[in-house]
Order: structure tokens, then sequence, then C-alpha cells
């Protein structure tokens, strides 16, 4: 379930695809414990909330590679703003990310 999540993650952020995102949630309707703090209720149904510890570490899990793929693609602004937003509003480490860049 662990690596589902990240690539439903990294596929996310990489090509903006909502549909990924629903992926995402449904996995964790469908996998986790009812009472876990990945999802939250939104204004559109069930929300990821990335406060909680498992989806964090699923966020920073996909973000070397969500980078890195992002840079192959020849997308280098997009995978310094999806760095910058994985090391900022998620907390995931800097260094994986910077390696990703270069």
């Amino acid at each position: 379930m662990d690596d589902a999540a990240a690539i439903f993650v990294e596929g996310a952020f990489i090509t903006s695809d909502g549909n990924l995102r629903e992926a995402l949630v449904k996995l964790y309707e469908d996998e986790m414990d009812p009472r876990s703090c990945a999802l939250i209720p939104g204004p559109h149904g069930p929300a990821i909330n990335p406060a909680c510890a498992i989806v964090q570490a699923h966020l920073c899990a996909a973000s070397r590679e969500t980078v890195s793929t992002l840079v192959r693609a020849g997308k280098r602004d997009l995978a310094k703003t999806r760095k910058k937003m994985f090391v900022q509003e998620f907390g995931c480490d800097k260094s994986p990310l910077d390696e990703a860049l270069q």
C-alpha cells in the first residue's frame, strides 16, 4: 500500500491529474483504518490530510522521484517549485531533492 500511495502522489504532482488524487483518496478509504488521520472531511468529500504522519511519509517517499522525473522531462522550473513545496509544506528532507535537481 505504501508503494502504491507514493506512486499516486508522484503521478499527481508530475501530471496534475486529479484522477490520481482521487485514486489516492480511494486507496486510503479502502486500505486504511477508518479512524486514520489520512483523510479529513472536505467540501467535496474526503480530502487528503498532509498533516497526517502516514500521508507525510508517502509524500516524502514520492518527492525525490517526482523532482527527478520533472527534471528529466525538461521541466526544471516546475521541479524547483515541487521541491520547495515538498520541503516547506510537507517537511520533507531537502538533501535528496537537491540531488534530484542536479
